[in-house]
């Protein structure tokens, strides 16, 4: 299977290829320490939708313990369907800083979105709706609040570094919300940072 892949691509591409026995996980991670490897690019079989990439696939795990940029393509793509609208889920956090700099240095002539999706915690709400009505009104202003922080961060960024980008901001839980966001948009590629926790 390995030399006819790579019996597929084009005479000036170098391609080694090596078998290892185990947890896939495990020995991906391993070979790109192993071999020094600079990113990693592997398919997701993209099984119960596009949510299945965000929730337990082994391309997830991958792409939350490596310590090297991931790529995960769902589907095949030929040179004259390059994305045109890239989304970067954006946080505020350095890990989210860092994929929309690769999504503006990758992608600087494309449509570049950065979305926001507050999750507000249920234990909060809760607590503050059962309090005086004011505290609730206090809540969603500091929501606010924040939502605008950390659009305005992605914006000032991205000027920064010579580029325009539109932001948006969504409420619920992450996962679903970018895939049904990118879904819904027509965004064609998903660069997004990773905390790495194991």
């Amino acid at each position: 299977m390995l030399e006819t892949a790579s019996n597929s691509l084009a005479d000036d591409v170098r391609v080694d290829t090596e078998i290892r026995y185990g947890r896939p996980i495990y020995n991906i991670l391993r070979v790109a320490e192993d071999e020094n490897v600079d990113q990693i690019v592997m398919g997701s079989h993209g099984r119960e939708g596009a949510r299945r990439l965000l929730l337990g696939s082994v391309a997830e795990s991958v792409t939350r313990r490596a310590s090297v940029p991931v790529t995960i393509v769902r589907e095949l793509v030929t040179e004259d369907e390059e994305p045109t609208h890239i989304l970067v889920p954006f946080d505020g956090s350095d890990e989210s800083l860092q994929a929309l700099s690769y999504a503006l240095e990758q992608y600087a002539d494309r449509e570049i979105t950065a979305l926001y999706v507050a999750y507000p915690s249920e234990e909060v709400t809760a607590a503050d709706s059962e309090r005086i009505p004011d505290a609730l009104d206090d809540w969603q202003q500091r929501l606010d609040e924040q939502t605008q922080e950390v659009l305005d961060r992605a914006l000032e960024h991205a000027e920064a570094n010579g580029y325009t980008i539109s932001t948006e901001a969504v409420r619920g839980e992450p996962a679903r919300e970018i895939t049904e966001y990118a879904a819904e948009h027509d965004s064609d590629h998903i660069v997004m940072g990773s905390h790495g926790r194991g």
